[in-house]
């Protein structure tokens, strides 16, 4: 009797375990078809803590991941997340610049043999580790690389593009000093709607962009996750943004966002996000312009 009772409690347990295994494909399976039919443009910033990871993806499904977090945030945050929404694949993932908060993420996908067409990098002319990293993960992955530079345009569809901004040798030369200053500079169009991405950009390479440069937008990822060296008053005037979110971790030890930074966003935006407070920050755009924001928390 005490053998069968061992029996049927294996078999339980092995039923139950291939209940859950199908519950989960399923759930992945509901949220790909729903996802994948969504007619708006959603853009995710994903809570990575002390980085930066942006999930975008458009109306027709062109999927991408701008920058990825620091090491772990793949596995422990981005797959998870990946999973929830239903992205099985990535057309197109960028890093915005080589450091690690950034990057790792991205380059673990890579390593884990997630899908990703093409990997697109600052060409920067930067001979870091981490741009040897990069390009060795994407071998062994088999994605295709290139870089972008200002005056380059990104198309994700008709209507979409990345305009890129910086680096631009003819704006700011390359600062072999400082990392930050080499990030890409990006204005996401989406018709008469702007979204700028900054990677962690600093106040001289914002201040040296001419006049002539258009950099206004109604979405700022605020620049270095609200570090007091970016994101200057005139570069804030000049975006001016009605929705300013950060990236940035719980408690860090950097001390972001700067309480001088929160308090000029405070002054002349409408509406700010952290993720550290906020968590995951999606914004679903629809082709009118109307933009709905929630936040995970």
């Amino acid at each position: 009797m005490k053998r069968n009772t061992r029996y049927i409690n294996r078999k339980n347990k092995r039923v139950f375990q291939l209940l859950c295994i199908a519950a989960v494909l399923i759930t992945a399976l509901t949220c790909y078809i729903f996802h994948a039919f969504n007619p708006n443009l959603v853009i995710s910033y994903i809570d990575v803590g002390q980085g930066d990871a942006v999930y975008i993806r458009t109306p027709d499904n062109f999927r991408v991941l701008l920058d990825g977090g620091d090491e772990g945030s793949f596995e422990q945050v981005i797959a998870k997340y990946f999973l929830t929404n239903g992205v099985l694949s990535l057309d197109a993932a960028i890093v915005s610049h080589y450091h690690s908060d950034h990057l790792c993420g991205v380059k673990e996908a890579l390593e884990n043999g997630f899908p990703i067409k093409r990997l697109y990098l600052p060409k920067t002319d930067n001979d870091s580790v981490w741009h040897g990293k990069l390009l060795d993960a994407a071998e062994q992955n088999g994605t295709e690389v290139g870089y972008l530079a200002g005056g380059d345009t990104l198309t994700l569809n008709d209507e979409i593009s990345f305009e890129i901004i910086l680096p631009n040798l003819e704006i700011y030369p390359i600062d072999k000093d400082n990392e930050n200053n080499n990030s890409l500079l990006m204005r996401l169009s989406y018709g008469e709607s702007k979204f700028l991405f900054t990677g962690d950009l600093e106040a001289d390479a914002e201040a040296a962009l001419p006049e002539s440069v258009d950099v206004r937008a109604e979405v700022l990822k605020v620049g270095h996750h609200g570090s007091r060296t970016s994101t200057s008053q005139e570069f804030l005037e000049r975006v001016a943004p009605s929705t300013a979110i950060i990236g940035v971790g719980e408690k860090n030890k950097y001390g972001h966002p700067d309480k001088s930074v929160i308090k000029r966003l405070e002054e002349n935006v409408a509406h700010i996000y952290r993720t550290d407070i906020d968590g995951t920050i999606t914004l679903h755009v629809k082709e009118n312009g109307e933009v709905h924001i929630s936040a995970s928390r």
